[in-house]
């Protein structure tokens, strides 16, 4: 079993990304976030690396988390054995 939570404060631009699990070296893979932007945590079965890049490219055009997890799922057509949580710069979250 794996849990993952997202952090955004919006009065210092700090956000944050944690997890704990039971698999070795999932730093790299599951966690990301990145100042004045958002965070986002992606796990599952297998992960897929692009959802991290992805988010942050879309939040740092302006894109709500909701927007960037929508377009997610219509472009990863195995979004369903993942998972993936986004925070963004107004500290909305969608998963």
């Amino acid at each position: 079993m794996t849990i993952s939570l997202v952090h955004y404060n919006p009065d210092t631009g700090v956000s944050a990304s944690i997890t704990a699990t039971g698999g070795p070296s999932v730093g790299g893979y599951v966690n990301h976030s990145w100042r004045n932007l958002g965070a986002c945590a992606t796990q599952g079965l297998y992960t897929n690396p692009w959802y991290a890049e992805f988010a942050k490219q879309k939040l740092a055009e302006g894109l709500s988390a909701s927007q960037i997890i929508e377009k997610i799922k219509t472009e990863d057509r195995n979004h369903a054995q993942r998972q993936c949580m986004i925070v963004d710069a107004q500290g909305k979250v969608a998963c």
